[in-house]
């Protein structure tokens, strides 16, 4: 076992209940299911703001990422 620390993030308003943990672990199918589907449609919008706004030299590091993963 790794000595590396992870240093905690405080994020939340309330604490997580461990039932809604269980829960996630039980079914980290779908919980990975439905990352997957936010990070396509976050990838979405960032390839429509690249070629909405192609002045903006900003995004069109998008475009070098774009072609990293293709």
């Amino acid at each position: 076992m790794s000595d590396f620390k992870v240093p905690r993030i405080n994020t939340l308003k309330t604490p997580t209940s461990w039932s809604w943990v269980e829960q996630a672990i039980a079914h980290l199918d779908l919980i990975l299911l439905d990352h997957s589907h936010c990070e396509r449609k976050a990838a979405g919008v960032a390839l429509n703001l690249m070629f909405r706004y192609p002045s903006n030299t900003q995004l069109q590091l998008v475009g070098v990422f774009r072609v990293l993963i293709l």
